[in-house]
């Protein structure tokens, strides 16, 4: 089962085609058996924006805040 989860985007900086976003994410997951478990996690994204003007993930990376 994948876990629900919520993104808070809390800097994102442009320069040029690249740009990086850091933020944290907060995850449930609800086992079929027993209470829902939550995690914290913090993460950056490097992104690289495409001939076509779209935007593309081009590193990312995520850290548990235990």
């Amino acid at each position: 089962m994948w876990p629900k989860s919520r993104t808070t985007p809390l800097e994102t900086q442009v320069a040029g085609d690249w740009a990086y976003e850091r933020g944290n994410i907060t995850e449930t997951v609800t086992p079929k058996s027993g209470k829902p478990l939550e995690r914290s996690l913090k993460y950056l994204a490097i992104l690289n924006r495409q001939a076509d003007g779209a935007w593309k993930i081009h590193l990312d990376i995520d850290n548990s805040n235990l």
